[in-house]
């Protein structure tokens, strides 16, 4: 018989891209990447925060990281 194979396919904002790559060059704890996301897009340490545990809480969700 036949198979097949689906990979799945994960789309990522600006934002996001650029979070993932910021993990992805080794920036691991929650501090860091806050620290980093507030210098690149001005934004206030507790809603970087917030975004960024959410984000990480969905690629966690999605078994893209541990």
């Amino acid at each position: 018989g036949s198979e097949m194979c689906i990979r799945d396919r994960y789309s990522l904002n600006q934002t996001a891209a650029w979070i993932w790559q910021c993990v992805a060059d080794g920036c691991t704890t929650l501090d860091e990447l806050t620290e980093r996301l507030c210098q690149e897009y001005k934004v206030d340490a507790e809603v970087a925060r917030r975004d960024l545990e959410k984000q990480l809480a969905d690629w966690q969700a999605f078994g893209l990281i541990g």
